[in-house]
């Protein structure tokens, strides 16, 4: 598990202006080509639907 952050930055100072927690599962096993499988998929924690600022964030 891990946030997405949405910082809000001004006079480059930098704050988290909100978090959601994040649920991100990968998977590490080699596939037919030699590189690792990677991400498998990612969701918001607690919620039905991810608002669009985390989106906007992991884009």
């Amino acid at each position: 598990m891990t946030d997405a952050i949405e910082w809000e930055c001004w006079l480059g100072v930098c704050n988290p202006k909100r978090t959601m927690a994040i649920k991100v599962v990968i998977e590490n096993t080699r596939v037919s080509d030699g590189y690792h499988k990677g991400l498998i998929t990612a969701y918001c924690m607690g919620v039905t639907a991810c608002p669009q600022w985390v989106i906007n964030v992991a884009g």
